[in-house]
């Protein structure tokens, strides 16, 4: 597999840090899937550029991946069949969210979110995707109390690649996140990343 990044930024009032990134997804066109859509492993070379990403929890995979087909804002609504939160605005996906969970789990743990296998499906023209966090992860997250990952805020400021810090906004993206990943491990779903170019 080949990672590149781009680091576009999205608008100021709701994206913040590196949100434009470019995963270049190597794998072998094979077998059927629905027209108009990659997915997962049998997905052909795709490149995903300045793409924006909002998060969500969903009850599973087939639920999550089902966002792709609801025209306007997908997932806006609790109605939406299998899923169980509203979308809130998040970092990038591969590296932003990736170097958090590097806080979060320590280096000793083995969770690359630049590995393709988190990518699960995709508009053929590759302009929106959906995307799972790691079980571990959201486990994790879950697990930690909060006042614990807002001290986490300003170490993740850090991260060189960041084209705005921002720790206030990063703390209410925490906060966000743990409220998601509470909810899917409640429920024995799982949260995901709906990027969108």
């Amino acid at each position: 597999m080949r990672t590149t990044f781009n680091f576009d930024v999205g608008p100021a009032d709701v994206r913040f840090g590196v949100l434009g990134q470019a995963l270049v997804v190597a794998g072998v066109a094979a077998g059927a899937h629905q027209p108009g859509r990659t997915t997962g492993r049998h997905a052909a070379t795709a490149t995903l550029c300045g793409m924006n990403y909002s998060y969500f929890a969903a009850r599973s995979d087939a639920a999550a991946i089902a966002v792709l087909d609801r025209p306007g804002s997908p997932g806006q609504s609790l109605a939406d069949a299998g899923l169980l939160s509203e979308l809130v605005h998040g970092v990038g996906f591969s590296q932003d969210l990736g170097y958090y969970a590097d806080l979060i789990l320590g280096s000793g743990t083995d969770v690359d979110l630049e590995d393709w296998e988190h990518r699960i499906d995709a508009t053929t023209d590759e302009r929106r995707v959906i995307l799972r966090v790691p079980p571990i992860l959201v486990r994790a997250i879950a697990d930690t109390d909060i006042e614990h990952l807002h001290r986490l805020v300003p170490a993740w400021a850090e991260f060189p690649h960041f084209a705005e810090r921002n720790p206030d906004r990063l703390r209410t993206f925490a906060t966000d996140l743990h409220r998601l990943c509470r909810t899917a491990t409640e429920a024995n779903g799982g949260v995901y990343s709906y990027g969108c170019a």
